[in-house]
């Protein structure tokens, strides 16, 4: 998700036009309960780019546009599903003023740079975080139920073949006709080789005939 992902625009007929207004009913929804619509990782990575990208224009110009309530909405529901995630993120506040009580306390006052260099390092572990289990889920992907690698049959020179689902539980597939014809891949899927951008020059390095 992007952080646009969590507002509305809302029309103001009097003013003339309208804005940006968090969602507050869907931000406090991945809260409550993971959804089946939108997986918390997904979210963690919205909320976690909203709350950072809020803190840093509060902390360096106060030009952020979420108030007192809308961040201390968007960091409780991102604590929650950093936490069901098994990833940590307790910062020292719970809301803008409090932000701003902790960054005076820290000497932190007359520096933009020092505000924002505090929140890289509070933000960053968290976003590398969220990258390696996007990684093994991208790896569990190309992967079936018993762990191997399964599939991949390629660079047919004949008749094309024809396959058939044996075990649509485990994805186990069969060529029962003009298998003579295809390439197979079939060696144990390394760390090494579970790069799935490299799986293309890995598959033509490395069959069996």
């Amino acid at each position: 998700m992007r952080p646009s992902d969590f507002f509305n625009w809302v029309e103001y007929p009097d003013l003339d036009g309208g804005r940006s207004v968090l969602d507050a009913d869907l931000v406090d929804s991945f809260r409550l309960r993971p959804r089946e619509d939108i997986s918390d990782l997904d979210a963690a990575y919205g909320l976690t780019r909203l709350a950072h990208d809020e803190l840093v224009a509060f902390g360096t110009g106060m030009h952020n546009s979420l108030n007192d309530e809308g961040i201390s909405i968007v960091l409780r529901a991102l604590r929650t599903v950093l936490k069901r995630l098994d990833v940590e993120f307790d910062p020292p506040f719970r809301d803008l003023a409090r932000f701003r009580d902790y960054w005076i306390s820290q000497s932190m006052d007359g520096s933009y740079a020092a505000r924002r260099n505090y929140l890289n390092e509070l933000f960053d572990p968290v976003f590398s975080q969220l990258e390696q289990l996007e990684d093994r889920q991208a790896t569990a992907s190309v992967r079936g139920v018993d762990g191997q690698l399964k599939n991949i049959i390629f660079a047919s020179t004949g008749p094309k073949p024809r396959i058939v689902l044996r075990d649509a539980i485990n994805n186990v597939v069969e060529v029962v006709e003009n298998a003579e014809y295809c390439l197979f891949y079939d060696r144990p899927l390394t760390e090494a080789r579970a790069d799935v951008g490299r799986a293309g020059r890995l598959v033509a390095r490395e069959y069996r005939p």
